[in-house]
Protein backbone atom coordinates (compact mmCIF):
# COMPACT_ATOMS: atom_id res chain seq x y z
CA UNK A 1 0.00 0.00 0.00
CA UNK A 2 2.95 2.40 0.86
CA UNK A 3 4.96 1.74 -2.46
CA UNK A 4 1.50 2.31 -4.34
CA UNK A 5 0.94 5.59 -2.54
CA UNK A 6 4.58 6.46 -3.12
CA UNK A 7 4.22 5.57 -6.80
CA UNK A 8 1.19 7.88 -7.07
CA UNK A 9 3.17 10.68 -5.44
CA UNK A 10 6.09 10.11 -7.81
CA UNK A 11 3.75 10.19 -10.82
CA UNK A 12 2.16 13.40 -9.55
CA UNK A 13 5.59 14.88 -8.97
CA UNK A 14 6.68 13.90 -12.47
CA UNK A 15 3.49 15.45 -13.87
CA UNK A 16 4.20 18.70 -12.05
CA UNK A 17 7.75 18.70 -13.33
CA UNK A 18 6.61 18.24 -16.92
CA UNK A 19 3.84 20.84 -16.73
CA UNK A 20 5.92 23.46 -14.93
CA UNK A 21 8.26 25.28 -17.28
CA UNK A 22 11.73 25.30 -15.67
CA UNK A 23 12.92 28.12 -17.95
CA UNK A 24 10.16 30.54 -16.99
CA UNK A 25 10.12 33.26 -14.34
CA UNK A 26 13.76 34.23 -14.90
CA UNK A 27 14.76 37.58 -16.38
CA UNK A 28 17.04 35.82 -18.88
CA UNK A 29 16.88 32.62 -20.87
CA UNK A 30 18.02 29.43 -19.16
CA UNK A 31 18.57 26.01 -20.67
CA UNK A 32 18.02 22.74 -18.72
CA UNK A 33 20.99 20.35 -18.98
CA UNK A 34 21.69 16.86 -17.71
CA UNK A 35 25.06 17.79 -16.21
CA UNK A 36 27.05 20.93 -15.51
CA UNK A 37 30.76 21.25 -16.36
CA UNK A 38 32.90 19.16 -14.01
CA UNK A 39 36.19 21.03 -14.42
CA UNK A 40 37.71 24.25 -15.78
CA UNK A 41 38.20 22.84 -19.28
CA UNK A 42 34.59 21.69 -19.60
CA UNK A 43 33.45 25.04 -18.17
CA UNK A 44 35.37 26.99 -20.81
CA UNK A 45 34.05 24.73 -23.57
CA UNK A 46 30.45 25.16 -22.40
CA UNK A 47 30.94 28.92 -22.12
CA UNK A 48 32.19 29.13 -25.72
CA UNK A 49 29.27 26.98 -26.89
CA UNK A 50 26.77 29.15 -25.03
CA UNK A 51 28.49 32.24 -26.45
CA UNK A 52 27.14 34.79 -24.01
CA UNK A 53 27.02 38.24 -25.60
CA UNK A 54 27.75 41.65 -24.14
CA UNK A 55 28.39 41.61 -20.41
CA UNK A 56 26.79 38.19 -19.96
CA UNK A 57 28.75 35.42 -18.26
CA UNK A 58 28.21 31.69 -18.59
CA UNK A 59 27.14 29.82 -15.44
CA UNK A 60 25.55 26.47 -14.62
CA UNK A 61 23.66 25.76 -11.40
CA UNK A 62 20.52 24.16 -9.90
CA UNK A 63 17.23 25.99 -10.43
CA UNK A 64 15.06 27.39 -7.66
CA UNK A 65 13.14 24.11 -7.19
CA UNK A 66 16.17 21.82 -7.39
CA UNK A 67 14.31 20.15 -10.24
CA UNK A 68 16.85 20.87 -12.99
CA UNK A 69 20.41 21.85 -13.64
CA UNK A 70 20.35 24.92 -15.87
CA UNK A 71 22.96 26.83 -17.83
CA UNK A 72 22.50 30.51 -18.56
CA UNK A 73 24.16 33.81 -19.31
CA UNK A 74 23.97 35.81 -16.11
CA UNK A 75 23.92 39.60 -16.13
CA UNK A 76 25.52 39.83 -12.68
CA UNK A 77 29.15 40.40 -11.78
CA UNK A 78 31.41 37.59 -10.62
CA UNK A 79 30.36 36.74 -7.08
CA UNK A 80 32.13 35.12 -4.12
CA UNK A 81 30.31 32.48 -2.08
CA UNK A 82 31.16 31.45 1.45
CA UNK A 83 32.30 27.98 2.42
CA UNK A 84 29.57 25.70 3.75
CA UNK A 85 27.18 26.76 1.00
CA UNK A 86 26.10 25.50 -2.41
CA UNK A 87 24.13 27.72 -4.78
CA UNK A 88 20.81 27.76 -6.61
CA UNK A 89 19.29 30.23 -9.05
CA UNK A 90 16.40 31.89 -7.24
CA UNK A 91 14.13 34.89 -7.68
CA UNK A 92 14.29 36.31 -11.17
CA UNK A 93 17.82 35.06 -11.74
CA UNK A 94 20.14 35.58 -8.77
CA UNK A 95 22.45 32.94 -7.33
CA UNK A 96 21.80 32.51 -3.61
CA UNK A 97 23.49 30.52 -0.88
CA UNK A 98 22.19 27.05 -0.08
CA UNK A 99 23.52 26.07 3.40
CA UNK A 100 24.84 22.51 3.36
CA UNK A 101 27.14 22.06 6.37
CA UNK A 102 24.54 20.31 8.51
CA UNK A 103 22.39 18.84 5.75
CA UNK A 104 25.01 17.23 3.48
CA UNK A 105 26.59 13.87 4.17
CA UNK A 106 29.69 14.97 2.28
CA UNK A 107 30.83 17.32 -0.48
CA UNK A 108 29.80 20.63 1.08
CA UNK A 109 32.28 23.38 0.04
CA UNK A 110 35.12 23.73 2.54
CA UNK A 111 36.60 26.90 1.05
CA UNK A 112 35.16 30.12 -0.41
CA UNK A 113 34.68 30.01 -4.19
CA UNK A 114 33.43 32.18 -7.02
CA UNK A 115 30.25 31.35 -8.91
CA UNK A 116 32.22 30.20 -11.96
CA UNK A 117 34.16 27.72 -9.81
CA UNK A 118 31.17 25.74 -8.57
CA UNK A 119 32.48 22.73 -10.52
CA UNK A 120 35.08 22.30 -7.77
CA UNK A 121 32.28 20.94 -5.58
CA UNK A 122 30.41 18.24 -7.55
CA UNK A 123 27.97 17.58 -4.69
CA UNK A 124 26.50 21.04 -5.36
CA UNK A 125 25.67 19.97 -8.91
CA UNK A 126 24.17 16.53 -8.29
CA UNK A 127 20.38 16.47 -7.97
CA UNK A 128 17.86 13.74 -7.34
CA UNK A 129 15.18 14.74 -9.84
CA UNK A 130 12.60 12.37 -8.35
CA UNK A 131 12.62 14.14 -4.98
CA UNK A 132 13.97 17.58 -6.01
CA UNK A 133 16.90 17.57 -3.64
CA UNK A 134 20.68 17.38 -3.59
CA UNK A 135 21.85 13.77 -3.68
CA UNK A 136 24.25 14.49 -0.81
CA UNK A 137 21.43 15.79 1.39
CA UNK A 138 20.72 13.47 4.34
CA UNK A 139 16.97 13.79 3.96
CA UNK A 140 17.22 13.06 0.25
CA UNK A 141 19.14 9.86 0.95
CA UNK A 142 16.62 8.85 3.61
CA UNK A 143 13.77 9.28 1.15
CA UNK A 144 15.64 7.25 -1.44
CA UNK A 145 16.37 4.53 1.13
CA UNK A 146 12.75 4.49 2.30
CA UNK A 147 11.57 4.21 -1.30
CA UNK A 148 13.98 1.35 -1.98
CA UNK A 149 13.01 -0.51 1.19
CA UNK A 150 9.32 -0.02 0.48
CA UNK A 151 9.77 -1.31 -3.06
CA UNK A 152 11.69 -4.41 -2.00
CA UNK A 153 9.32 -5.09 0.92
CA UNK A 154 6.35 -4.87 -1.42
CA UNK A 155 8.17 -7.08 -3.91
CA UNK A 156 8.86 -9.65 -1.19
CA UNK A 157 5.21 -9.55 -0.11
CA UNK A 158 4.15 -10.13 -3.71
CA UNK A 159 6.61 -13.02 -4.04
CA UNK A 160 5.35 -14.54 -0.79
CA UNK A 161 1.78 -14.30 -2.02
CA UNK A 162 2.72 -15.82 -5.35
CA UNK A 163 4.62 -18.64 -3.70
CA UNK A 164 1.85 -19.32 -1.22
CA UNK A 165 -0.97 -19.35 -3.76
CA UNK A 166 -0.38 -22.95 -4.96
CA UNK A 167 -0.02 -24.22 -1.41
CA UNK A 168 -3.15 -22.37 -0.34
CA UNK A 169 -5.00 -23.69 -3.36
CA UNK A 170 -3.87 -27.27 -2.70
CA UNK A 171 -4.73 -26.92 0.97
CA UNK A 172 -8.19 -25.67 0.08
CA UNK A 173 -8.80 -28.67 -2.19
CA UNK A 174 -7.55 -31.08 0.45
CA UNK A 175 -9.81 -29.50 3.06
CA UNK A 176 -12.81 -29.77 0.75
CA UNK A 177 -12.02 -33.44 0.11
CA UNK A 178 -11.77 -34.14 3.85
CA UNK A 179 -15.06 -32.34 4.49
CA UNK A 180 -16.71 -34.29 1.67
CA UNK A 181 -15.45 -37.62 3.06
CA UNK A 182 -16.52 -36.78 6.62
CA UNK A 183 -19.95 -35.70 5.43
CA UNK A 184 -20.21 -38.94 3.44
CA UNK A 185 -19.39 -41.02 6.51
CA UNK A 186 -21.89 -39.09 8.60
CA UNK A 187 -24.57 -39.54 5.94
CA UNK A 188 -23.93 -43.30 5.76
CA UNK A 189 -23.87 -43.55 9.56
CA UNK A 190 -27.21 -41.76 9.90
CA UNK A 191 -28.86 -43.91 7.21
CA UNK A 192 -27.40 -47.05 8.77
CA UNK A 193 -28.70 -45.96 12.16
CA UNK A 194 -32.19 -45.38 10.84
CA UNK A 195 -32.19 -48.76 9.07
CA UNK A 196 -30.91 -50.52 12.20
CA UNK A 197 -33.60 -48.91 14.36
CA UNK A 198 -36.25 -49.80 11.81
CA UNK A 199 -35.13 -53.46 11.64
CA UNK A 200 -34.86 -53.65 15.44
CA UNK A 201 -38.37 -52.31 15.95
CA UNK A 202 -39.71 -54.56 13.18
CA UNK A 203 -38.14 -57.65 14.74
CA UNK A 204 -39.43 -56.63 18.15
CA UNK A 205 -42.90 -56.15 16.71
CA UNK A 206 -42.82 -59.63 15.10
CA UNK A 207 -41.68 -61.26 18.33
CA UNK A 208 -44.35 -59.42 20.28
CA UNK A 209 -47.03 -60.40 17.80
CA UNK A 210 -45.91 -64.04 17.82
CA UNK A 211 -45.92 -64.08 21.61
CA UNK A 212 -49.39 -62.56 21.71
CA UNK A 213 -50.62 -65.15 19.18
CA UNK A 214 -49.22 -68.04 21.20
CA UNK A 215 -50.78 -66.72 24.40
CA UNK A 216 -54.19 -66.38 22.74
CA UNK A 217 -53.91 -69.90 21.32
CA UNK A 218 -52.98 -71.25 24.73
CA UNK A 219 -56.02 -69.58 26.27
CA UNK A 220 -58.31 -71.16 23.66
CA UNK A 221 -56.82 -74.57 24.27
CA UNK A 222 -57.43 -74.27 28.02
CA UNK A 223 -61.07 -73.51 27.43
Amino acid sequence: MEFALLLVLLVMNAFNMTTENPISHYRFDVNPVEICPKNATEFETAARTRNCSGNGRYLCAPDRNLSNLIEFCTDTKRSLFEKGNCVQLEGTGDLNHYPCVESFVSGCPTEPYTDDEIYKYPACLQLNLDFNCFVANKNCQKRLLTTTETYFNDSKDIDVLRNSEPETFDGSIKLQIVIFIVNGFLYVAVITGFVAIYLYKREKYKKGKKKWYLEKRKERDNH
